[in-house]
C-alpha cells in the first residue's frame, strides 16, 4: 500500500469509497435510494475544485482510502454555492426527498444540497482549511491513515493555510480516538468539530 496524488480515474473508486464509509464509519448503502448522493456531496466537489489537495492510498492497483481538503472553506464555499450545488438542486429538488423513506440518508443529503452551507466564522477565521478522510477496513490500523492526514495537512499548510478543521459523526467513536491521537481538539466539549493549528 502507498500513498499518491489523485488521478482523474480514480474519480468512481473515490465516489464509492465515500459510500461504503457514509454511515458513522459503515457502509451507507442500505439507507440510501439514490446511492450516489453521498459521494456527489461529500467527495465530488473536491477532485472538481480541489484536485490537488486530493490524497489517495492505492493497493494492488485498487483505491483504498483517500484524503480531500480545501485551503480556503470560506472560498471553496462560494465556489460550491455559485457553481456546484445550482446543478445538484436542479437534479435533486426537496420533492424527491419528501418519496423517500423517512430514516433514509437521501433526505438528509438532498436538504445540504438546497441550504448552500457555509462554514461558522468562528471556525475559518482561525482555521480556515478544512479537510475529510475515508478509510476502507483492509487499510484501518496499518499507519497509513496517520501518513495521508499528515501529508494533506502540509499540502494545506503550503497553501497558506494555518489551521485546518473538520467534522465527525459522532458515532464513529474510532474516528474519534483517531483525530484526537493527530492532535486535533474539540472545537467546544459538545462539539462534532475538531480543530488543529498548521505549521
Amino acid at each position: 500500500m502507498f500513498i499518491r496524488a489523485y488521478r482523474t480515474e480514480d474519480y468512481a473508486a473515490i465516489i464509492d469509497i465515500c459510500r461504503l464509509t457514509g454511515d458513522g464509519g459503515q457502509d451507507a448503502t442500505p439507507r440510501l435510494e439514490h446511492p450516489e448522493l453521498m459521494g456527489v456531496v461529500w467527495a465530488a466537489p473536491y477532485l472538481e475544485y480541489e484536485p490537488e489537495l486530493a490524497l489517495v492510498i492505492e493497493d494492488a492497483g485498487e483505491v483504498v482510502g483517500y484524503a480531500l481538503g480545501a485551503a480556503d472553506t470560506v472560498a471553496f464555499e462560494k465556489t460550491l454555492n455559485e457553481s456546484w450545488w445550482p446543478a445538484l438542486q436542479q437534479k435533486y429538488p426537496t420533492s424527491v426527498a419528501e418519496q423517500t423513506a423517512v430514516d433514509s440518508l437521501d433526505r438528509l443529503l438532498i436538504k445540504r444540497i438546497h441550504s448552500n452551507p457555509s462554514t461558522d466564522q468562528s471556525l475559518t477565521s482561525k482555521w480556515p482549511a478544512h479537510l475529510h478522510v475515508d478509510l476502507l477496513p483492509v487499510v484501518q490500523g496499518k499507519g497509513l491513515g496517520r501518513k495521508i492526514m499528515d501529508d494533506l495537512m502540509q499540502l494545506l499548510a503550503d497553501a497558506g493555510a494555518s489551521g485546518v478543521h473538520l467534522g465527525v459523526d459522532p458515532r464513529n467513536t474510532g474516528a474519534i480516538g483517531f483525530y484526537e491521537r493527530l492532535g486535533f481538539d474539540r472545537f467546544s466539549p459538545d462539539s462534532a468539530m475538531f480543530t488543529r493549528d498548521l505549521p
